[in-house]
């Protein structure tokens, strides 16, 4: 009898032993396993982050001295002289002198277009003219008929509204009317 119990308390022993076993090497498993580098996640919202990444390429915040900045989607090897393509070219007081346009768009960067740092004027073809869509404060005060409240108001409509698309914009603010209009238009560009 006492044989019986011995076999049968070795025979769970090994049991246990081989389960217990079965569970280490399962969990060092999946403890050292790592999803392959072209796996799909799946978002909260059903999404395909891949595929999504896949089609929109390369994103990049572009601002400054461009025509329309923003947040623009580019294919993938894109380079910088394409999102300021995107971005409606370049004004004409951007200082491309210090960017590299040849080099590579990567995702999720900020391309800052420069403006000329000239004091007072922005490029020959501009003629000193102040613009208006991206002046400072102190810029802009240095325009006729513009003091440092109404520089102010500008900067305030422009942040609040996008930039001015035309010169006569300026007139949408308040205090700003045809007569101080008329001492600044020489002055000012978009």
């Amino acid at each position: 009898m006492k044989g019986k119990v011995m076999a049968v308390f070795a025979q769970k022993k090994q049991f246990i032993c081989l389960v217990s076993l079965f569970f280490i090497l399962c969990s060092i498993s999946l403890w050292m396993w790592k999803p392959p580098k072209d796996s799909v996640q799946i978002t909260a919202d059903g999404g395909n982050n891949e595929k999504m990444a896949e089609e929109s390429g390369v994103t990049v915040y572009v601002t400054g001295a461009v025509k329309h900045p923003g947040v623009y989607d580019l294919m993938p090897g894109a380079r910088v002289s394409d999102a300021l393509k995107a971005a409606g070219d370049v004004l004409p007081y951007a200082d491309l002198e210090e960017m590299n346009l040849a080099a590579p768009a990567a995702d999720g960067i900020r391309i800052m277009v420069p403006i000329c740092p000239e004091t007072g004027q922005y490029s020959s073809g501009n003629s000193g003219k102040i613009p208006i869509n991206t002046a400072t404060e102190s810029e802009l005060n240095s325009v006729p008929g513009v003091g440092i409240s109404t520089a102010k108001k500008i900067i305030e409509y422009r942040e609040a509204h996008g930039f001015f698309h035309a010169k006569e914009d300026l007139m949408n603010i308040p205090g700003i009317g045809e007569g101080k209009f008329r001492k600044m238009e020489d002055r000012i560009t978009l």
